[in-house]
């Protein structure tokens, strides 16, 4: 039987949504509704979580979880519709699901090496030359994956009094994709060696979401930052690539 879904599938690769926006779409926007209406129909799931992007909000700095969904571009577009059609089964069939939006989560067991800090712990471990694929100016929040994992169990056991509601899931590390490296070198005290190679797609320049809302209803608040955990983070990287 099941009793508790968190819904993370998803195309979540920026890039690789500009190239391919039917995928992405139908991934994101298909999939979602595959999960919501499975539950509706199964009628004794407990309780969803759909988790979502602070790119669902587009271009609005600061973003808050009264601000509107937006989408220039078809990833965007995708993850703000997932989060609507999460909010119409709710409102409709009275599926008892919420909604996370997360800053760019980061961690052990990223092996999407298009991402920056994966990108960063392969060209260390591996002794490579870093390629950035912005002109390193591009502003993220940086959220570490165990604050996150923390953040959707405490969503999940509070499922009954947050239903229908959305969640941000952020940090204040918001820094750009240079700042990054340099804190990373700080605390490795050890150079990165890249190239800016600047060729984005429909990437948003810089965003930032305000996670206050969960820290003032629920408490949550990141407990992990940069410094404390990229030398573990390495460690595993060490361990995934043989060295």
């Amino acid at each position: 039987e099941i009793d508790y879904i968190f819904h993370l599938a998803a195309q979540s690769i920026v890039p690789t949504a500009y190239y391919n926006p039917l995928e992405a779409l139908e991934t994101n926007i298909m999939g979602t509704a595959n999960v919501l209406e499975a539950a509706r129909l199964y009628g004794k799931v407990q309780g969803i979580i759909v988790v979502s992007s602070d790119k669902a909000y587009g271009k609005i700095p600061q973003a808050s979880e009264a601000d509107p969904l937006s989408g220039d571009h078809p990833y965007e577009t995708s993850k703000a519709a997932a989060d609507l059609l999460a909010h119409t089964y709710f409102r409709t069939y009275h599926l008892p699901v919420a909604i996370t939006r997360f800053g760019n989560v980061y961690g052990e067991g990223d092996i999407n090496f298009s991402r920056i800090i994966p990108g960063i712990a392969k060209s260390i471990v591996k002794n490579e030359l870093l390629i950035l694929r912005s002109n390193g100016k591009f502003v993220r929040d940086y959220v570490y994956v165990k604050d996150v994992v923390g953040a959707l169990i405490l969503l999940m056991r509070n499922i009954k009094s947050i239903q229908g509601e959305a969640f941000n899931i952020s940090s204040e590390e918001n820094l750009s994709v240079l700042q990054l490296i340099k804190t990373i070198e700080r605390r490795l005290m050890k150079e990165i060696k890249y190239r800016i190679a600047n060729k984005t797609y429909n990437e948003i320049p810089k965003q930032s979401i305000n996670f206050q809302k969960i820290k003032t209803q629920l408490g949550w608040h990141p407990k992990a930052n940069i410094n404390n955990t990229i030398v573990n983070i390495l460690d595993w990287y060490r361990v995934f690539f043989g060295k």
